[in-house]
């Protein structure tokens, strides 16, 4: 099934990418391109600026290239893959330029915040660790007396 987002020319020809103007990616909520496809098609292609609901599932495919950039055309993994390198590559560029200032902004707050975590576990683990060594290892900590 294809998205509707997609048109396929049934007619092969050389690959013709086409831009729209970067500075109304933010207004068309994305970037068409025209690409083509291994068996010879072409097709065009909306990289859209990802919604925010779709956040954090696209922060989980940040390591694998393929599959966030078929998420920004509104795609499957499998769809990418039937791209043609030079064609993958540009949508991939324009998902970078396109998502800048929203997705990927988002994810460098995620990874600051991630950061200042382990900092602020690492101090903690530290002064556990010095209350630790500064006890005696050969004598139990004293416990306090009850009256009898």
């Amino acid at each position: 099934m294809r998205a509707p987002n997609l048109t396929v020319n049934p007619q092969p020809s050389t690959l013709n990418i086409f831009m729209t103007d970067p500075k109304t990616d933010t207004f068309l909520a994305g970037r068409l391109l025209n690409v083509q496809l291994l068996c010879g098609t072409t097709a065009e292609v909306k990289v859209r600026q990802l919604p925010l609901a779709e956040y954090e599932r696209a922060f989980t495919l940040l390591d694998d290239e393929i599959a966030l950039t078929a998420l920004f055309c509104g795609q499957d993994k499998k769809w990418a893959e039937t791209l043609t390198p030079e064609s993958y590559e540009a949508l991939h560029a324009a998902a970078g330029e396109v998502n800048r200032k929203g997705f990927f902004s988002w994810c460098a707050r995620q990874v600051a915040r991630a950061s200042e975590r382990r900092a602020e576990a690492a101090g903690i683990e530290a002064g556990i660790q010095a209350t630790l060594g500064s006890l005696s290892p050969t004598s139990p900590p004293r416990l306090p007396r009850t009256p009898a």
